[in-house]
């Protein structure tokens, strides 16, 4: 990639000159006036290393275990619906990008394509788990999970932070839907961001692949079953049978309080993700690293701790570590890169922050993320 892309900040500069103003306005929007996605991210810089003298390594250890595997980094792709949209096969390229690095993928199941070919896009190399709702129709959840049994996920992550869309403000003043309508407006806006335009122009018709067989009208049909077909209703004890019709490991994803925390423990969940949704859903909850340590007071230890939400640069992944996250999720992060480069794009951003990562852990003195506790960080007087 270009040099002077040198962090994950310089990638979003770089797409919101790609991508039309309609689509980076969705993924770079939040729920009404953005308090949570911003404290998402303030909320990291409330805390500073405590770094220690004459324990450096030049090559320091950042694998993980969970659920009896090992992994190279602490880094999770988080399922982002219609990525696609930035680029032809743009989850696919995701998924070779996150193999190629040995970084796990949530595959969103609002992809644009199915979850068998973006397995396929990965060239048969590296893990992926799918990202699962609770529908009102049981058997379209069951069916996904024979599905994804089939196509080699190893794991399940349930989400419980969308059980409607949260008003995202420029989404409407832009009008924007997924099934976009050529206006003289999207027609002007294609013309100022033309690299986006020739690349995508044939890519279509664009379809949410994993419904393709529940729904087979257009894009805006095919969005409207969805959303006829999630469950706001949902209890712990749909979550119980989720447990019980699938046998590998599950996470619960859009935990912020600990009581929740320790019931979806007991209900025999494997781990739990932390996430407000990227501050897309309610506005005004609280941000991940904010949530972080008392939900480490009542389960850390018990099982892997997932945070999701705010991650721009590696330090911020160790800082989470520190306050008991056992990995983070990266959304936005990673489809910047997309947008500007695809699947090189989506390698740069895991390289960045991979290297900030290791930079820091040499400077400060912590030869494996093992060696990151509470210790490690102190919290400034607000």
């Amino acid at each position: 990639m270009k040099s002077r892309l040198v962090n994950v900040a310089d990638y979003r500069t770089e797409a919101r000159k790609v991508l039309p103003r309609m689509l980076f306005d969705f993924v770079d929007g939040s729920a009404l006036d953005g308090l949570t996605a911003a404290r998402n991210r303030s909320g990291f810089a409330d805390w500073r290393f405590q770094s220690r003298s004459f324990r450096s390594s030049s090559i320091p250890d950042t694998t993980w275990t969970a659920f009896g595997r090992s992994f190279a980094t602490p880094l999770i792709i988080a399922p982002t619906g219609a990525s696609g949209l930035l680029w032809p096969s743009g989850e696919a390229a995701t998924a070779a990008a996150a193999a190629a690095g040995g970084h796990v993928m949530q595959v969103s199941a609002g992809s644009l394509a199915s979850m068998e070919a973006i397995a396929e896009g990965a060239r048969g190399r590296g893990e992926r788990w799918l990202q699962l709702f609770l529908y009102r129709d049981r058997g379209l959840t069951s069916e996904f999970l024979t599905r994804a049994r089939a196509a080699g996920y190893t794991a399940i992550c349930v989400t419980t932070d969308a059980p409607v869309h949260g008003r995202r403000e420029c989404d409407i003043r832009n009008g924007f839907t997924i099934d976009q309508r050529l206006t003289l407006w999207t027609m002007f806006d294609a013309a100022l961001h033309y690299r986006w335009w020739l690349r995508m122009r044939g890519a279509g018709p664009f379809t949410l692949s994993n419904f393709a067989s529940h729904s087979s009208g257009d894009m805006s049909e095919m969005a409207s079953y969805i959303a006829s077909v999630l469950d706001p209703d949902v209890t712990w004890d749909d979550l119980a049978w989720l447990r019980s019709e699938w046998d590998g490991p599950l996470i619960v994803k859009g935990i912020l309080h600990p009581e929740d925390a320790r019931k979806a423990v007991e209900i025999g969940c494997d781990a739990v993700q932390l996430s407000n949704h990227g501050g897309r859903q309610l506005d005004g909850a609280l941000a991940a690293i904010d949530a972080l340590p008392p939900i480490t007071d009542v389960i850390g230890g018990e099982v892997p701790i997932f945070l999701d939400g705010g991650i721009r640069r590696g330090t911020d992944i160790l800082k989470a570590i520190a306050l008991g996250a056992t990995a983070c999720v990266i959304g936005r992060a990673h489809l910047w890169g997309l947008a500007v480069a695809g699947e090189k794009g989506v390698e740069a951003i895991c390289n960045i922050l991979v290297s900030e990562m290791r930079n820091a852990m040499t400077i400060g003195g912590w030869r494996s993320l093992s060696d990151l506790n509470s210790a490690s960080v102190t919290r400034l007087n607000s």
